[in-house]
């Protein structure tokens, strides 16, 4: 079974009715429908985004969203295109609960993310009300997270599986880049290398 669940603090922006929006696709929010409004969906308000994730933990991968036609909705599968739209190429995208969430034995565990960013890349934290980027961790102190979040410039800290300002833990979205080879210019802006997304 396939469930989707709001991850930021539903909220309209102004703009809705008051004046035109902006042009799609200069951000990242454009791509991961946080700056669209699907009241016709009866789920996504704007400023709000939704992740679809497998209730037994297993990963829900971008085919598995094609396949049951929830792909244009999911925050994390918008990610995705946001990548592709820079000129990179989507090796493994996929949403998935964290271990031991709602009782499920499948989910993507403390280990798994340590992984990933030992391989340098970032991974999407999403908390009951709000996503985050997990860039860090430290063992010393428990399954701490490092992570960035749109609140501030600032780097917080998170137990795995617990809480950040009072809102649980309970899912990722993994977006794994295809290396490339020397550095990817900007299509918005030629000539401007993207060493920020750019993985090894």
């Amino acid at each position: 079974m396939i469930t989707g669940l709001n991850t930021m603090l539903p909220a309209r922006i102004p703009n809705d009715g008051h004046w035109s929006e902006h042009a799609m696709g200069n951000c990242t929010g454009d791509f991961m429908k946080t700056n669209k409004w699907f009241s016709s969906q009866g789920f996504n308000v704007d400023g709000s985004t939704v992740t679809y994730n497998y209730t037994n933990g297993s990963a829900l991968s971008a085919a598995d969203m094609q396949g049951a036609g929830i792909h244009i909705y999911d925050g994390g599968y918008g990610l995705k295109l946001f990548y592709e739209s820079r000129g990179y190429t989507v090796d493994v995208m996929y949403n998935q609960y964290i271990y031991g969430y709602n009782g499920n034995i499948k989910g993507f565990t403390y280990a798994q993310y340590k992984a990933e960013i030992n391989a340098g890349r970032p991974v999407m934290i999403h908390v009951k009300g709000h996503t985050m980027v997990g860039v860090g961790y430290d063992d010393s102190a428990g399954n701490l997270m490092y992570i960035h979040d749109t609140w501030d410039y600032s780097t917080h800290t998170m137990t795995w599986g617990g809480s950040y300002s009072g809102m649980q833990h309970y899912s990722v979205t993994i977006v794994s880049l295809k290396p490339e080879k020397g550095p990817v210019s900007s299509p918005i802006l030629p000539g401007l290398p993207l060493l920020l997304l750019k993985t090894e």
